[in-house]
């Protein structure tokens, strides 16, 4: 509808064209980030005598500010609050501003002014109570068509924002799985592979879009310690850099340069590991349920939450078999969801049973442990290498024919390759097409790409 879903614009646009009443949507100027749009809006609320047409024809309305046109054209808007109830709307803006305020809160809490920081507590909270009464008047009123009609809004936000048609949620950094998930949603998504597949590699390499575009990123690792799930990431922001640098120190000195660049823009995103690794003793869900509260509470939203893995997480009742905690684990998951209004990403081991099979490709099955993880999950993806079964069976024929040179060579070409096919495979998906999508996984920092993505002549200039 938009060619691009700028809320303020569409506000301040509603406001012009006297579809929007300013009073009455509770607007205030520091509501607005745009310095041409909060000019406006100031002048119209100090003038709420006058009509709006007799507003505007005192504001130069006309001017360009930075290349941004300061109102949209009348029936593009006209259009779009004919389509929507004006709460939606309001709702949308209000999130968005929330959204943009604690971002210059953060931005602001290194400084001593304290001011600053206590009036945009203020306006924040503010902007949250009006959030509160339009949903609390939405549960006694809203229709099903307005309830819709939220979730179309939402879901074309995420596609114009990311300027990827069809998107409904976060880009998964992968073009071809994008088509196929429309992105990541507000839902529960199981990854799960067999050991050495790849599951935290797929899982770090889903979020380093996502970290370049200042989305809230909260990282579980219950497996390693959050320096080694730093290594990882940082060899997958600057791909010229291989796992060896960033978690031996190999050529250290011409490495670090690249590793304090990363590690800044690692530093100025919202994206957090909570390391749980080191707790001694059991690591129950509470934990990772008071960790993301938590994290709401620092940044006023999350948007992806990633837990490696689930398997390792312990019984709030010891007395429950592994079955019973599993199930009751992934229940629990599926309930952050909802409370935390995130995408809540979690990996699982499979059985081995699959190693049995002649076909060693996962299916929704071979998830270990519990049948709920199939049952809850809306979205069951596994990484797969087919490479890592090629390079064990040429292993074991060469150990029965150690002089086979032809072998040798086989299993020595693929040990030397820094590139190989792999897949991505969508095994379970709730509102959507199941299907597999064709990558590469480069071996040097153990990182998943979309075919060509690797420019090994330009990896420099990072």
């Amino acid at each position: 509808m938009l060619k691009s879903l700028n809320i303020e614009q569409v506000i301040v646009s509603g406001i012009f064209y006297g579809i929007l009443d300013i009073s009455k949507g509770n607007i205030k100027t520091e509501m607005f980030l745009n310095n041409v749009y909060k000019k406006y809006v100031e002048y119209v609320l100090s003038n709420l005598s006058l009509s709006i047409k007799e507003v505007n024809s005192k504001f130069n309305l006309k001017k360009k500010d930075k290349d941004i046109f300061f109102i949209l054209e009348e029936p593009l808007v006209s259009r779009y609050f004919a389509s929507f109830d004006i709460n939606i709307v309001l709702e949308l803006f209000y999130k968005n501003s929330i959204e943009q305020l604690v971002k210059r809160k953060m931005s602001t809490a290194g400084s001593e002014n304290g001011e600053v920081l206590y009036e945009l507590e203020n306006i924040i909270l503010s902007i949250q109570n009006l959030l509160k009464e339009i949903k609390n008047n939405n549960k006694e009123k809203e229709s099903l068509s307005n309830s819709y009609k939220r979730h179309l809004l939402e879901s074309r936000k995420a596609s114009l924002e990311s300027e990827i048609e069809g998107l409904a949620g976060m880009s998964t950094g992968f073009s071809s799985l994008d088509r196929i998930t429309r992105g990541f949603k507000k839902e529960y998504i199981i990854v799960a592979g067999r050991p050495s597949m790849g599951k935290t590699a797929l899982s770090l390499d889903f979020i380093v879009d996502s970290i370049f575009k200042g989305k809230n990123i909260f990282f579980c690792s219950v497996e390693m310690p959050k320096e080694h799930i730093l290594a990882r990431l940082i060899a997958k922001i600057d791909k010229s850099l291989s796992l060896g640098e960033t978690m031996y120190a190999d050529n250290y000195e011409t490495s670090l340069p690249k590793i304090d660049r990363a590690l800044e823009i690692i530093e100025q995103s919202n994206f957090e590991i909570e390391d749980f690794s080191d707790i001694s003793g059991v690591k129950k869900m509470h934990h990772i349920e008071s960790a993301a509260r938590e994290y709401i509470k620092r940044h006023g939203s999350l948007d992806l939450a990633i837990v490696d893995y689930i398997q390792l997480l312990s019984p709030e009742d010891i007395r429950m078999s592994e079955n019973q905690a599993l199930t009751n684990i992934s229940a629990r998951f599926s309930g952050l969801v909802k409370e935390t209004d995130a995408t809540w990403m979690v990996l699982s081991q499979l059985s081995r049973d699959l190693e049995k099979r002649i076909d060693k490709r996962p299916m929704n099955s071979d998830l270990r442990g519990s049948g709920s993880l199939e049952q809850d999950a809306d979205l069951i993806i596994f990484p797969y290498r087919d490479s890592i079964y090629l390079e064990r069976d040429l292993k074991e024929k060469l150990t029965k024919s150690p002089d086979n040179a032809q072998l040798a060579e086989q299993l020595n070409n693929l040990r030397e390759s820094e590139f190989e096919y792999a897949d991505i495979i969508i095994s379970k998906h709730r509102n959507g097409p199941l299907g597999d999508v064709k990558v590469e996984f480069c071996k040097k920092n153990a990182s998943y790409l979309n075919p060509g993505e690797m420019d090994l002549d330009g990896l420099d200039d990072f």
